[in-house]
C-alpha cells in the first residue's frame, strides 16, 4: 500500500522499487525468525510442502472454495447458503464465499464490476483534483480500500495466506464500516471542494474577460 502511494506522490520508481525489495526482504527474514509464519504458509497451501495439516486456516479454505463451488452459476439463493453454519468467520473475512453461494457466479461478478467501477470513477474524477495534498489523500484512501479488498478476495480463493483482513464495506464488525464509510466521507469531501474551487475560478476567469471587453 505504501508503496503505491509513494508512486502515486510522483517519488522516484527507483525509491519505490528498492522499498519493495527492503520489504520482502523483511519478509523472508520475519519467515526465518519466526516459525509460526511458514506454518501459516504450509496450512495455506499444503501441497507446497507436501503436508497432510488439517489446521483451522486449512479447514476455512476448504469450505471457502466448497461454498462458491456449491453456488455455481446462478446460486443458491439469498438466505439459502449451508456452508455459513460450518464455515469460521463466514461473516467477517470470508463473507464473499457465502455472497458467491447464495448469489452465484453471474451475480458475483457483476457486483464486483460495480465494486471497482464505482472505485474507478472515484480514481478518475481525483485524477482531476489540482490541489495536491488532497490529490494524495483521497488517493490514498482508494489505494487502501482497494488493497484490502484485492488481498480479502485473494484469501477467500485460496490466492494468498490468510491474513484477516475483512472486505471493506460488506464483512461485519463496526470499525471495519466506520473507516471506509470515513475513508469514502474524506474523498467525496476532496471531490466537493475541488469542483467547489474550479466553479470559483471559472467565475472569476469569466468575470475578468466581461471587464476586459
Amino acid at each position: 500500500i505504501y508503496s503505491l502511494i509513494l508512486f502515486v506522490a510522483g517519488l522516484n520508481k527507483r525509491w519505490v522499487f528498492l522499498g519493495l525489495i527492503v520489504i520482502f526482504s523483511a519478509v523472508i527474514i520475519l519467515k526465518v525468525k519466526f516459525p509460526y509464519l511458514s506454518n501459516r504458509i504450509n496450512n495455506w497451501h499444503p501441497f507446497l510442502t507436501k503436508t497432510t495439516s488439517h489446521s483451522k486456516i486449512d479447514l476455512q479454505l476448504n469450505y471457502s472454495l466448497s461454498a462458491m463451488g456449491h453456488g455455481g452459476i446462478m446460486g443458491q439463493g439469498p438466505g439459502n447458503s449451508t456452508y455459513k453454519y460450518l464455515l469460521p468467520e463466514s461473516h467477517n473475512d470470508f463473507i464473499f464465499a457465502i455472497i458467491a453461494e447464495e448469489f452465484g457466479l453471474v451475480l458475483t461478478l457483476l457486483g464486483l464490476s460495480l465494486y471497482f467501477g464505482f472505485f474507478g470513477f472515484l480514481l478518475r474524477r481525483i485524477s482531476l483534483v489540482k490541489d495536491y495534498f488532497g490529490f494524495i489523500l483521497a488517493s490514498s484512501l482508494i489505494i487502501m480500500i482497494v488493497v484490502y479488498l484485492l488481498i480479502n478476495l485473494g484469501v477467500v480463493i485460496g490466492f494468498l495466506p490468510n491474513t484477516g483482513l475483512p472486505l471493506p464495506l460488506i464483512s461485519s464488525g463496526g470499525s471495519n464500516l466506520m473507516i471506509s464509510l470515513l475513508a469514502l466521507g474524506i474523498i467525496f469531501n476532496v471531490l466537493k471542494n475541488s469542483d467547489k474551487v474550479a466553479y470559483q475560478q471559472k467565475e472569476t476567469d469569466f468575470n475578468e474577460e466581461n471587464l476586459d471587453s
